[in-house]
């Protein structure tokens, strides 16, 4: 997909208008395919708003590029048309530091099944820019990763990413696929996949989920599992 000058003049806009101060993100870059038109589209980006540093990141070979925009939220794709707006007030909360995540304000029920998990989840969300119904569902999920460390949101546009959609068999969007096993599709509910997360034997999760075990120091949690 392209991007025109429009576009980065628009998104750029709401930078300025949104965040106050310089903010920084990292952009994930891994020798993937796409990175050269992440990084393209971050300079462009950077040159019409001195409020957004964009600083690349290198990660595991292969990985798709993207926005690390917390530890576990990672944006795999251009935030532009309506997801522009998202993406402002994405970087405009990150710098609110204790921030009360939009979660705890609205759903008690849904943050106390936060509050249980006690294990890494990951979650994919194939989006499109050109799809009316995904910035709904991107602005359903994002609270969660902020509301709780455990849950690794993965925001994926599939029409940059055509190959990794195929690879996890996904034909429409938005499609939320939960530790690459468990999928959702159109009306994705929240609280119906955090409970679906909790439900979840724990020696099943995906290798991926392990490995942030480990990386976060749980190694005897993993072997307590096995």
């Amino acid at each position: 997909m392209k991007f025109s000058d429009s576009q980065i003049k628009k998104l750029a806009a709401g930078i300025d208008r949104y965040i106050e101060g310089q903010c920084e993100i990292a952009l994930a870059v891994s020798g993937h395919a796409e990175d050269e038109y992440f990084i393209e589209f971050s300079q462009k980006l950077c040159e019409q708003t001195d409020k957004l540093v964009v600083i690349k990141k290198k990660t595991d070979a292969g990985s798709l590029p993207g926005f690390v925009l917390k530890d576990n939220l990672l944006w795999s794709g251009l935030p532009l048309e309506k997801q522009a707006d998202i993406f402002c007030h994405i970087i405009a909360q990150t710098q609110e530091n204790g921030a009360e995540s939009p979660v705890s304000e609205k759903d008690d029920t849904l943050a106390h099944m936060l509050d249980m998990l006690d294990f890494p989840v990951n979650m994919k969300l194939y989006v499109s820019i050109m799809c009316p119904h995904c910035p709904v569902v991107v602005k359903d999920f994002i609270p969660l990763a902020f509301y709780c460390d455990n849950i690794h949101l993965h925001i994926i546009d599939g029409s940059l990413s055509d190959r990794e959609a195929a690879d996890d068999s996904v034909m429409s969007v938005p499609c939320l696929i939960l530790d690459n096993d468990l999928r959702w599709t159109a009306g994705a509910d929240p609280g119906e996949i955090v409970r679906a997360a909790l439900d979840r034997d724990p020696s099943k999760l995906s290798a991926e989920s392990l490995r942030n075990f480990l990386e976060q120091g749980d190694a005897a949690a993993v072997a307590a599992m096995m």
